[in-house]
């Protein structure tokens, strides 16, 4: 019985593997193992090097556009909001202040104030950066923090892919919509529209990987197509490199992938 369940220990030390539909590279993911066959192979994964940068609104050249944009929200709103931006995305980390007055009826539920929050979304566009159309409530990271105080979450999903990690949170509680902000909101540059189907990338995967018909795989999770954020042009992320320097909202690209997961028995 032992030996059977260290087997299967090793089989789920597996692959996650995303395959490029936009290019013939394929990268593979593994759970580092050493002296194992696929060692050599290893890509890291490159959300692992994505860093954003705090940037103060008030930090900001004063005819700075965004500067321009979060002032006017700041007058109508009360000057007590403060506002930090990822200056990567130029989308805010966080935005909290006194409040903006919000009705919370008797019988509310995630769904309708997530609705109650969607003018509001459209209606700062400029400033979220966020298209009302591409997010989707995310119904098990929404709901009561405590009986005052709502947590509404909305992943991103642009033309049907998901973004991966990308998400807006909002904070209602005590009649006011407290904060809100998004801890990664890249730009999406990447086609949604794959060259190849899951079949051609999981063939590339197994070539890049050197699987022959002798190889037992075990597909965990099915392939299915995601967009993942990248740092655009640019020294890696690490020590040394310093915060992100370049202008407001350039610190992002994406790549169409597929994701799936899969077991290789020794």
């Amino acid at each position: 019985m032992k030996r059977s369940v260290h087997r299967r220990r090793t089989a789920s030390a597996g692959f996650l593997a995303l395959l490029l539909l936009s290019t013939s590279a394929v990268i593979a993911l593994q759970v580092p193992v050493q002296g194992g066959r696929f060692d050599r192979l290893v890509i890291e994964d490159a959300e692992s090097s994505l860093d954003v940068a705090t940037t103060a609104v008030a930090s900001l050249p004063a005819n700075d556009h965004a500067r321009a944009g979060w002032e006017q929200f700041r007058a109508a709103h009360g000057k007590e909001w403060r506002v930090h931006l990822d200056r990567r995305s130029g989308a805010p980390l966080l935005a909290e202040g006194r409040g903006i007055p919000w009705v919370v009826p008797e019988g509310a539920n995630v769904d309708t104030i997530a609705s109650s929050l969607r003018p509001f979304i459209a209606g700062h566009r400029a400033l979220l950066l966020a298209n009302d159309a591409e997010l989707v409530l995310d119904r098990d990271a929404s709901g009561l923090l405590n009986p005052e105080v709502w947590q509404v979450v909305f992943k991103r999903v642009v033309a049907g892919v998901p973004v991966a990690g990308e998400r807006y949170l909002f904070t209602i509680g005590h009649g006011s919509l407290m904060s809100f902000g998004t801890p990664r909101w890249s730009r999406i540059d990447a086609n949604p529209s794959p060259d190849i189907d899951a079949a051609a990338a999981v063939e590339r995967l197994s070539s890049y990987m050197g699987l022959t018909p002798a190889d037992a795989v075990e597909v965990v999770l099915q392939p299915t197509l995601e967009l993942i954020p990248l740092r655009a042009a640019g020294p890696p992320a690490g020590a040394g490199h310093g915060p992100f320097a370049g202008s407001l909202g350039s610190g992002y690209a994406s790549l169409l992938t597929t994701s799936s997961r899969a077991a290789h028995v020794q």
